[in-house]
């Protein structure tokens, strides 16, 4: 009951025909792999300078990981290098808030939007986030939108254990007591996955959509009294962004090479500023990534310097911390 009702609040919000509610972000971008037709050896694109998760859901659906480079100001993938002859599917991020890249191409479009709340999606399907440091959370989740009926139908069936009789707007989720007696019933047409997201995580969402726009609101309000804060300084350098930011955090870029990123951190906290988030490293870094190295040296160039500031909070006594560590290094 409640998980149909967040589906349809979420579609509705979001302009999408189609939502299915799922137990994890990542659960949602493994099945729209799938829902796009996705299969071993394909080649997925995806920028360099992201979260582990798009290159682990392009794993987990036997496919090959190719890293495009981001632009060094707006922190996006650059979609001037995308290559249709041998791509399958491109994953387009929108990165700390900022809206996702809309693409010229009959290459189906995933748009993870697990930090970008911003009402809108423009790509193929897109992909959200519950997980506890979201905009909106349940404490881990996820929902996948479309206007595809085919896409919605095949991620349903991926997410439900491969049950027959998913359907793009949510099938039967019980069998009849007479299908249930019947030792021929033919129950799973694929091999799929316990994606489901459990009724008591889409009950905890769906008083937190009725504030929708108030909760994305506080973000933005928080990350201009950062942006206040760092007027005039030369050497912190924000994300450049066009349409809607819902900022998820407040990046910036630390570009001067006698203060490490551990640094300013360090003496933001001590004066009393809350936790800071380093970037992650990139994905081809990671240990678990086995592939070649590609070469991407605007994420390389980002990575080290990039710093994220919370913003789920309006709180004044923050962005004047970051003015006095600022201040403190002769900003």
């Amino acid at each position: 009951m409640y998980i149909e009702q967040l589906e349809r609040k979420f579609a509705e919000i979001h302009g999408a025909r189609y939502a299915m509610a799922m137990n994890s972000g990542t659960a949602t971008l493994h099945s729209a792999l799938y829902a796009v037709g996705v299969s071993l050896g394909d080649v997925i694109l995806s920028p360099a300078l992201t979260v582990f998760m798009d290159t682990s859901a392009t794993i987990h659906s036997r496919a090959l990981p190719r890293y495009l480079d981001v632009d060094p100001d707006t922190f996006l993938m650059m979609p001037q290098q995308i290559a249709d002859e041998d791509t399958a599917a491109i994953i387009s991020v929108g990165l700390y808030g900022a809206e996702a890249q809309t693409f010229t191409t009959s290459i189906p479009v995933i748009e993870d939007n697990a930090q970008a709340f911003n009402g809108c999606f423009r790509g193929d399907m897109a992909s959200y986030s519950f997980e506890s440091s979201k905009h909106f959370s349940c404490g881990e989740g996820g929902i996948l939108i479309t206007n595809n009926e085919r896409y919605a139908a095949r991620a349903r069936m991926f997410a439900n254990h491969g049950y027959r009789f998913s359907t793009a707007d949510g099938g039967r989720t019980k069998l009849s007591i007479d299908e249930m007696s019947d030792p021929e019933y033919d129950r799973h047409a694929i091999i799929g996955y316990n994606y489901r997201m459990p009724e008591i995580c889409a009950q905890m969402l769906l008083p937190q959509l009725d504030r929708y726009d108030e909760i994305v609101m506080r973000r933005r309000m928080m990350a201009n009294l950062y942006a206040t804060a760092t007027q005039g300084c030369k050497w912190l350098r924000m994300q450049k962004y066009t349409g809607k930011h819902s900022f998820w955090t407040f990046p910036l870029v630390l570009e001067r090479d006698d203060i490490t990123v551990s640094d300013f951190i360090g003496t933001f906290t001590g004066m009393g500023g809350n936790s800071v988030r380093a970037c992650w490293r990139l994905p081809y870094h990671e240990p678990a990534y086995m592939g070649s190295i590609p070469s991407c040296p605007n994420a390389e160039y980002l990575q080290p310097r990039l710093m994220q500031f919370k913003t789920n909070m309006v709180d004044q006594r923050q962005a004047g911390v970051l003015f006095e560590t600022i201040k403190y290094y002769g900003g």
